[in-house]
């Protein structure tokens, strides 16, 4: 994982906001912004996620990830097939996660962006959840 080079959750938030000609919605089911896309938008969106959300881990690799990216994965379920998480380190410890899911359908993906707390600080969720959801004015 790469070390933080400062950038905050808030304006890793803005940069994901404000670009990559995705559309976003408030998934408030599970407490993330939301974008759902096409097989045939794959390419730009993975290149445009990568900038924000440089780490990455699919099921066989997610014991690597960090021990609240892994909380994530676990309250979500796991991974799946085809699933992965893309992952920002802030300052702090705290975590700006996409999951990556695409659709039993074989031409729908969405991603879901979360705040995810240090695990020295499992409070913060709330907050977290609240900076992602006024990045996007969700």
């Amino acid at each position: 994982m790469r070390p933080s080079d400062g950038t905050t959750i808030e304006s890793a938030c803005t940069g994901l906001a404000s670009g990559g000609g995705l559309s976003w919605s408030w998934d408030a089911r599970l407490g993330a912004a939301l974008a759902v896309f096409t097989t045939a938008d794959r390419d730009g969106v993975q290149a445009f996620l990568a900038r924000h959300l440089p780490d990455a881990w699919d099921a066989p690799a997610i014991r690597e990830a960090p021990e609240a990216v892994q909380r994530l994965v676990d309250a979500l379920g796991g991974l799946r097939s085809g699933q992965r998480v893309l992952a920002f380190a802030a300052p702090g410890g705290d975590f700006l996660a996409g999951v990556w899911w695409p659709w039993g359908d074989g031409t729908t993906i969405s991603v879901r962006v979360f705040g995810v707390p240090a695990p020295s600080d499992p409070s913060r969720q709330n907050a977290l959840a609240s900076a992602v959801r006024s990045a996007w004015g969700l």
